[in-house]
């Protein structure tokens, strides 16, 4: 409950910054609402007879996750989102985060109604 109130909170203050729109913070809320139901449902249901795991198998876990970073090839999925956005959208370049905030300094009064 308190993950879920403090979600809420980053997606109000998302919109009031003007970093995301209502329909980005509303999608996102409830696609993580989604997912963090699908698996507490999950987990009460392995939480009535779990299965016995073995120790070596916990090590072994642990030593793959401190080792992998190490060798993991380098990940191009923030790459395909920017270029999948940019077709949507029709734009050259993606907005920065320095135009989000130049045109945050620009509309001063804007911000303070939507505080309001």
């Amino acid at each position: 409950l308190a993950g879920a109130l403090l979600a809420g909170l980053i997606g109000a203050s998302r919109i009031v910054v003007g970093a995301h729109s209502v329909a980005d913070v509303a999608l996102g809320l409830l696609l993580g609402y989604a997912g963090a139901g699908l698996a507490w449902q999950m987990g009460a249901r392995q939480a009535l007879a779990p299965p016995p795991a073995p120790v070596w198998l916990a090590a072994g876990l642990a030593v793959w996750l401190l080792v992998m970073p190490v060798n993991a090839p380098v990940s191009r999925t923030h790459h395909w989102v920017t270029l999948w956005s940019l077709g949507l959208s029709g734009h050259a370049q993606p907005y920065t985060r320095e135009q989000m905030q130049r045109a945050w300094q620009e509309r001063p009064r804007q911000r303070s109604n939507a505080v309001l």
